[in-house]
Formats: C-alpha cells, structure tokens, sequence
C-alpha cells in the first residue's frame, strides 16, 4: 500500500509539472525507499533588454524601457521571443523625476551589455522627434526628453528619460 501511495504522488507530480506553462524550471525526480525527492534547478531565460543607467555626477537614474523585441537562442533550435510595444516617451517619462544638469555636466551611460549602437532621440511634447544625436546636448537650457535606441544581436530596446539644462549658478 506505502508502494502505491508512493507511485501515485509519483503520477500527480509528473502530471502537474508536464501540464505547467514553466519552462525556467527544470525539476528531477527521485524514489528512494518509498519516497518521493524533487529539486529543481532555475535556469532562468532572461528576455529582456540588459539593464541601462545614466551617471551625472553624483546622481544616476534608470531610463524608463519602451518598446522593445528580443530573442534569446535557446541552443537546441529553438528560441524565445517577446515583441512589448509602450507609450511614446513624453507619456513614458511623465510625471517622473527629471534629471538636473548644468552646461559642464557629463553624463556617462552604463549599459548592463553594451549595445552594438545606439542613438538618441530628443522629442518635444507634441509627440515628435525633434532631431537625433549620439551624445545628451547640454549646450541649450530647457527640459529636454530623449529616447535612447539600442541595437543588441538579440534585439532592439527604447528606454525614455528628461533632463532639465540650466545656467551655471
């Protein structure tokens, strides 16, 4: 009877872990003596964009992530994907902290995995790009909203952050 319990935990196990959506997970599955032993392992798939900060000085911010495709090569064939699409980044950045810069600023992006490119993208508040660059402009004052594009082999991400420019105190 200690048998049967044991091969029916067994079964329910095996039916509930081949039925989950888990695919992070890998699970091994040992009876021993009657009982049943699990452990799991976690070899999670990252699929999203590396993590992005700016430096200025003293402070650092994260950049709201946009819109953004990656794929991530699974080694056997196969790969997995996600396409996420997001507010343009005036509505992105909305209502959050602006960064405060002075003209002899230098900011400094720290890329989790550094990008193959990038560029930036300065918007206004009527949703359009108002020009590209590669480098913050600190050379006018105003608030400023900007999008960084950055190109991976795995994929593409948008992160949004304002920084407001003023005069030397």
């Amino acid at each position: 009877m200690k048998r049967l319990g044991s091969i029916l935990t067994l079964v329910i196990f095996l039916v509930v872990v081949g039925c989950s959506d888990e695919n992070e997970a890998t699970s091994e599955v040992k009876v021993e003596n009657g009982t049943v032993q699990t452990t799991q392992s976690s070899e999670a798939t990252v699929l999203e964009p590396p993590e992005f900060t700016i430096t200025a000085g003293e402070k650092t911010i994260h950049p709201i992530l946009g819109t953004h495709s990656w794929t991530v090569d699974n080694g056997n064939g196969t790969a997995e994907s996600i396409e996420v699409d997001s507010d343009a980044p005036p509505d992105l950045i909305s209502g959050k902290n602006t960064l405060q810069l002075t003209a002899n600023s230098s900011v400094e992006f720290n890329f989790e995995e550094p990008p193959t490119n990038y560029i930036l993208r300065i918007w206004d508040e009527e949703y359009t790009i108002v020009r590209q660059t590669k480098e913050v402009d600190l050379n006018e004052t105003g608030v400023f909203i900007y999008e960084v594009l950055a190109h991976w082999e795995q994929g593409t991400a948008s992160y949004a952050f304002a920084v407001e420019v003023s005069e030397e105190p």
